[in-house]
């Protein structure tokens, strides 16, 4: 079967950046405020992990359109680097010296449960450690939904009660078209769907990642495909959802189609939007917002006179899950944002639901 023309040039477009990844084996690691997972604050500990990253992008299909994560992973770090990860993930925890509860955050731009990235005795060692400090509420690790299975999720809970396990999944959209035909995700709402209920069966979470503004769609159309697919994760489950804003990586088709003109970052506008919709849908629900580069030209912007006021209103809401935050936030630019808009909705022969889908002005940010 031929290949669409668009995966053929993410194929191509991830082969030229294979070729400039640099051999490397730095384990990063940062501090944040985080929300914990039956309520109340605490401090996330993320860790960025040198794995051979994402085994999807590594494919003859290159991976997801916007993804350009594995472009900053070793090509091939040796097993015997790999396995002194749980040494150094530790030490670096010790290093910050953080009292009060914590969350810790595996990310390996790849799939923490892929054996090829990390070998079950090696994941086990680094789950272990951590879980068994009382300090540590939660551990958050990332996974394509293909390796969440009977086996890996079996492995996981010989070292860590299921309470302490949150499994984050890039749903990106929960339309298979939109998956298929802009993200290249390779995975269909069936295989979320039963990944989720396969983790939730065993008493572990779930946390959903949702891609506002995916190729080919309107600012409009992608703000109504985020709310609509929180809505069908939650129905399912899932009990964080995170708001991811596309940021313009390098080595990928979204960027190429940012350089010829063809595709803005979503406002930032359009993230307090979805944002506050799911929360007040779902108030018992996680919803995080931090977009990365916010304010930046590659990343979700405004008007850049209003871009840190609500980057930081979605950064404190994130924290502390307060819909206050989010709350008479005002700028020149909201106008600008609002006709955009409606003439986006327009353009596209939507105007029948603009009312229904409470986007109208008295429902946006407010005055």
């Amino acid at each position: 079967m031929n290949k669409p023309a668009f995966v053929k040039e993410i194929a191509k477009i991830r082969n030229k950046s294979k070729s400039l990844r640099a051999p490397h084996f730095r384990v990063i690691s940062w501090i944040e405020g985080s929300p914990l997972p039956n309520g109340g604050r605490g401090t996330s500990l993320t860790f960025i992990l040198p794995t051979r990253a994402c085994r999807f992008a590594e494919a003859e299909h290159g991976g997801c359109s916007m993804c350009g994560y594995p472009n900053e992973n070793p090509p091939d770090p040796p097993l015997k680097l790999i396995e002194t990860l749980p040494e150094i993930t530790m030490e670096h925890f010790m290093k910050k010296k953080v009292e009060g509860p914590m969350v810790i955050k595996f990310f390996t731009s790849g799939s923490f449960l892929d054996r090829l990235e990390l070998p079950p005795h090696i994941r086990e060692k680094m789950i272990s450690q951590f879980a068994q400090l009382e300090q540590i509420k939660e551990i958050i690790i990332e996974s394509r939904a293909e390796y969440v299975i009977k086996k890996n999720i079996e492995s996981l809970l010989k070292v860590a009660p299921a309470e302490k396990i949150t499994i984050a999944i890039g749903l990106e959209s929960a339309d298979d078209e939109i998956n298929k035909r802009s993200v290249n995700k390779g995975m269909t709402w069936k295989q979320f769907k039963r990944a989720v209920e396969l983790a939730r069966s065993y008493g572990i979470r779930i946390k959903a990642y949702i891609l506002l503004k995916p190729i080919f769609l309107t600012e409009y159309l992608s703000i109504h495909d985020a709310i609509l697919s929180a809505e069908k994760a939650i129905e399912i489950g899932v009990e964080t959802i995170s708001i991811n804003s596309s940021n313009i990586q390098k080595g990928t088709l979204m960027e190429k189609m940012f350089n010829l003109k063809r595709y803005r970052s979503p406002w930032l506008w359009s993230s307090l939007i979805v944002t506050k919709k799911i929360k007040q849908r779902h108030p018992e629900i996680r919803v995080i917002t931090d977009p990365v580069a916010a304010g930046l030209i590659r990343g979700a912007h405004n008007c850049g006179k209003c871009d840190k006021m609500v980057k930081n209103a979605l950064s404190e809401f994130s924290y502390t899950q307060d819909l206050s935050y989010l709350e008479n936030i005002t700028c020149d630019c909201y106008e600008r944002y609002l006709s955009f808009l409606i003439a986006d909705i327009m353009g596209s022969g939507l105007g029948f639901i603009f009312e229904d889908y409470e986007l109208s002005k008295k429902n946006l940010p407010k005055q």
